[in-house]
């Protein structure tokens, strides 16, 4: 009789670890990156059902500011926010292998909402099957785009996640002016998106650039 309980309670832990919905994390730096860098995993998590978490912590506003762009309506930021949403629609879209509520082709466009999350405003997106089975979850903080040398751009104050870490500045406001971050409660913020998207998922995996600074240039 132990061993027929035991094999009960074996059989329904495995059942819940397989019915797990699992969740990973792109952490990039512009709005562009996960498509040069870490496309192939993207694709390969929706394909196999696993919802991706995509957190974009600078605006690639490349010194514009909230300003729009070579007369543009739209602010330059907005525009790669956009690009960046709907290109992670796609490769939603291109996965799509499982029974969601509603047919893909009548998949809601992806809307702007605000998640407040450690006392902070962020932009955020969700797109996909509604339990979340190979779904996209975008967040954009915004916040001014450093450079490739990580100077920053007069046009924002010369102000960069660089300095921002090296201690050469205080804190950094987001380019619309919404939220401002210290360090400490910029790494504290990334790691409430983490643990609020994971729910019960005991694993974390995150994608993100070479820390290498000499490797990645």
């Amino acid at each position: 009789m132990k061993r027929i309980i035991l094999l009960i309670a074996f059989i329904i832990s495995v059942s819940g670890v397989k019915s797990q919905l699992h969740v990973n994390y792109y952490v990039t730096g512009d709005a562009n990156d996960w498509q040069l860098f870490m496309s192939q995993n993207l694709i390969t998590d929706l394909d196999v059902g696993v919802k991706a978490v995509i957190i974009t912590l600078t605006a690639g506003d490349g010194g514009n500011g909230a300003t729009t762009f070579n007369g543009s309506s739209i602010p330059y930021y907005i525009a790669k926010e956009l690009g960046s949403v709907y290109t992670s629609k796609f490769v939603a879209d291109l996965n799509n292998r499982f029974v969601p509520a509603f047919p893909a082709l009548t998949y809601p466009v992806p809307t702007l909402t605000t998640a407040n999350i450690n006392g902070k405003s962020i932009a955020k997106y969700v797109y996909g099957n509604p339990s979340g089975v190979g779904s996209t979850v975008n967040y954009f903080l915004r916040l001014p785009d450093g450079g490739s040398s990580g100077d920053g751009f007069p046009g924002t104050g010369n102000n960069s996640l660089k300095k921002l870490k090296n201690g050469n500045i205080a804190n950094i406001t987001s380019v619309d002016g919404v939220t401002t971050y210290t360090w400490n409660e910029l790494l504290t913020t990334i790691y409430s998106i983490i643990n609020l998207e994971r729910a019960t998922d005991p694993q974390v995996w995150v994608n993100c650039a070479n820390l290498n600074t000499v490797v990645n240039q």
